[in-house]
């Protein structure tokens, strides 16, 4: 059955995006994906405006080609358990309510894997690629939601970090907080403000922006940065050959 969350739809507009929870796993032949109460894209940026009050919810980006790996990273195993379950813990352990953002193709499997947990797919309306794609998904679905984003491919990645995102959010006016180590921002350990978004996804519905990376589509929000030293917690995990290293 949907997974029905009343913060997912404040505002009483048809949504258009996929936020489901399918209950109990039933063949893919008879899956009929149906959209909650989603905001249309024309309608996202009339109700943006009208948002008081912000929350923060974890989101856990596995919708990637994974083409480097050669299979789902949230999918493959680690001391006997996927990756996004893993995933799921750490924001556990910070005190986030989360939602995971897949592919539609792979739907049936992260169900399987987290009964009850709140899957977004990607919305096909979405003309950009690449995680900006499941990150507008999500913003689409949770309009009022500020997102505290986490690749599930940083494996190694600690709660202290995420915290301390969750404490910098509480007294900043930033729109995007991130860590920068080896002079490089890191985008997928990151906590992104709604208003923030909005704006992204109005560029990205004008025509705006011409680039869908999501260091480019910093250059558009109002940063923190935090510097952090060589810490193992921000490896990225995309090839096989990289396992050896967990």
């Amino acid at each position: 059955m949907n997974n029905k969350n009343e913060r997912f739809n404040p505002y009483g507009v048809e949504l258009t995006v996929v936020v489901i929870s399918l209950h109990p796993p039933v063949a893919p032949a008879a899956i009929k994906i149906r959209a909650l109460r989603a905001l249309s894209l024309k309608e996202h940026h009339s109700v943006s405006n009208r948002i008081l009050k912000f929350f923060m919810t974890g989101v856990i980006l596995c919708g990637g080609a994974s083409s480097r790996m050669g299979s789902d990273k949230g999918l493959l195993l680690r001391n006997g358990k996927h990756w996004v379950m893993h995933t799921a813990a750490l924001m556990k352990d910070c005190g986030l309510s989360y939602v995971v953002s897949v592919a539609g193709h792979n739907i049936l499997d992260y169900q399987q894997v987290l009964p009850g947990a709140t899957l977004i797919c990607d919305d096909p309306s979405l003309q950009v690629g690449g995680p900006l794609k499941g990150i507008l998904s999500v913003n689409l679905a949770m309009p009022a939601e500020d997102l505290l984003v986490l690749a599930v491919d940083m494996q190694e990645m600690k709660p202290y970090f995420l915290q301390q995102i969750i404490d910098a959010s509480k007294e900043n006016d930033a729109q995007a907080i991130l860590f920068k180590h080896d002079d490089q921002v890191e985008p997928l350990c990151a906590w992104y403000r709604a208003d923030g978004l909005h704006h992204v996804l109005q560029l990205v519905l004008q025509g705006l922006l011409q680039r869908f990376s999501m260091h480019h589509v910093l250059s558009y929000l109002k940063t923190k940065i935090i510097p952090v030293g060589d810490d193992p917690a921000f490896l990225n995990f995309n090839t096989p050959e990289d396992l050896s290293q967990l």
